[in-house]
C-alpha cells in the first residue's frame, strides 16, 4: 500500500481516510472544500455504497464526504 496527499487522489482510487475511520472509492476531490471556500483544504467525495466504516466516532453526519487538509496522507490500496 502507498500513501497520497488529498490533492493527489483520483477518481476510482480505493483509499482509507487519514484518521483510519473509513475507507471507500473516491468519486471526486473538491478543492477548497464542498463550497470552494476553504483555502488549504479539500473535500473528498466517496462513491455511493463504497464506504466501509471502521470507527463510527470519526464519521459524523456525512458518511460519503470528508473535508481535510490538502497535505493529509491517505492510504491507497
Amino acid at each position: 500500500m502507498s500513501t497520497r496527499k488529498t490533492t493527489e487522489l483520483s477518481t476510482g482510487d480505493r483509499v482509507t481516510t487519514p484518521d483510519g475511520g473509513r475507507s471507500g472509492m473516491v468519486r471526486r476531490v473538491h478543492p477548497g472544500g464542498p463550497l470552494g471556500d476553504q483555502q488549504g483544504r479539500s473535500a473528498v467525495q466517496f462513491q455511493r455504497g463504497s464506504v466501509e466504516v471502521h470507527d463510527p466516532d470519526t464519521v459524523g453526519t456525512t458518511r460519503n464526504w470528508l473535508t481535510t487538509a490538502d497535505d493529509a496522507e491517505w492510504t491507497v490500496q
